[in-house]
């Protein structure tokens, strides 16, 4: 792997985990990104990490009807569509 490959995978990584508290329709932190503008492996994070948390302190119930809620709003409907998939087996 190149230098310049490589930095341009550190610069990537960097990116998603910069971006993984904003919401869906620019609301978030640090630069208020909108919609598919936010890094793809920002948004999955963002919707793992707070069903995670949520599942911990409220039960998995809660959980699910939360993040639905906030679906096209603090997450990607789509992401959304493919988790529930696999939490709901």
């Amino acid at each position: 792997q190149s230098r310049s490959s490589a930095a341009s995978d550190v610069y990537k990584r960097q990116a998603i985990v910069r971006h993984q508290r904003e919401d869906f329709k620019g609301s978030g932190f640090p630069d208020q990104m909108v919609g598919q503008y936010i890094p793809l492996g920002s948004r999955v994070i963002r919707v793992a990490s707070d069903y995670e948390y949520l599942k911990q302190n409220y039960g998995c119930e809660h959980a699910v009807k939360k993040i639905e809620d906030g679906s096209g709003t603090l997450y990607d409907s789509e992401i959304i569509k493919e988790c529930m998939t696999h939490v709901r087996g």
